[in-house]
């Protein structure tokens, strides 16, 4: 059975970042800055469940698993976790650029900065990032 070679997690996040990048620059104008805290969660929402589901793999693998599937499981989690690291940046930036419009957005921030930290760190540790 031929491998298929899925991009790799710098790749997935550097893609995530430019289309987050473009729909941010095409809809800077049009920012509701009251919705930002919710108009992502989907996003987050989906992200989680990702992760979630690739830890319940790693945790239900035997006892004897070989390093290739660990690293298999270990180079999803990475790819999902670069994604969550991407979203909080791309909140961050749009959060940023309502408080320099005016907007209060600290409440969002600290739980956007703590969550990013947290993201970051986890990423870092798995993937050595």
């Amino acid at each position: 059975m031929p491998r298929v070679r899925l991009p790799g997690a710098r790749t997935t996040v550097a893609l995530a970042g430019l289309f987050m990048l473009s729909v941010s620059a095409a809809s800077a104008a049009s920012i509701d800055c009251t919705k930002i805290g919710s108009a992502y969660d989907h996003l987050f929402a989906d992200a989680n469940t990702r992760v979630q589901t690739i830890l319940g793999q790693f945790k239900a693998l035997p006892g004897g698993a070989t390093e290739q599937d660990k690293d298999a499981i270990r180079k999803r989690f990475c790819a999902v976790g670069g994604e969550l690291v991407g979203f909080y940046k791309f909140v961050q930036a749009l959060g940023n650029d309502c408080t320099s419009q005016g907007a209060n957005m600290d409440q969002l921030m600290k739980v956007v900065n703590e969550q990013l930290g947290l993201a970051q760190q986890g990423v870092a540790e798995a993937c050595g990032k």
